[in-house]
């Protein structure tokens, strides 16, 4: 299956009509050249001025922990209503004149309704700027970088010299 939907006859239906498709397919995602599995459902809903599409898709996605770099997969939920305005005539073959919105998504000239770009938006929206392995991942030792959901390190913690004054006071107030 792909993201791509011929709406010839679609369009030709009266105002209301609907058909409903099934998404499963792999998917480019981002410029980082991952692929992403997108599963789910499609129904496009005939309009005045083309077709609107309310899919509701979820997707899985190779990514890497922003703390410990572990590999995982990343499941992201996508919900999709866009209208997609026709660019000629169904019945005709003519030319339609554009829409007022620049960025509205069209319907090209021999019918087909790509979704492939409203999703990569809706994707890149929903995902998580920091993806995680886990809600308490612990990290990389930022000395030697051992991973530490693994086991704890032997490293000392790096101190802090701007906290120097007050260490040595509290040192103080303990010894007083």
């Amino acid at each position: 299956m792909t993201l791509q939907f011929d709406v010839s006859l679609l369009s030709q239906e009266e105002i209301g009509a609907v058909r409903k498709h099934s998404v499963d397919c792999d998917m480019l995602v981002g410029g980082n050249a991952k692929h992403g599995q997108i599963v789910g459902g499609v129904p496009l809903l005939s309009t005045v001025e083309g077709v609107f599409a309310k899919a509701s898709l979820s997707g899985t996605a190779a990514d890497q922990c922003s703390r410990c770099l572990e590999d995982i997969h990343v499941t992201l939920q996508l919900e999709i209503q866009e209208e997609f305005i026709s660019s000629v005539d169904p019945v005709s073959g003519a030319q339609l004149a554009p829409p007022d919105d620049p960025d509205a998504f069209r319907i090209d000239a021999i019918q087909i309704l790509n979704l492939e770009e409203a999703v990569r938006q809706a994707w890149i929206s929903v995902r998580p700027i920091q993806s995680l392995c886990e809600p308490g991942c612990s990290g990389l030792c930022s000395e030697c970088g051992k991973n530490l959901n693994q086991s704890p390190c032997a490293c000392s913690p790096a101190l802090d010299e701007r906290w120097g004054p007050l260490r040595e006071l509290a040192q103080e107030m303990k010894g007083t």
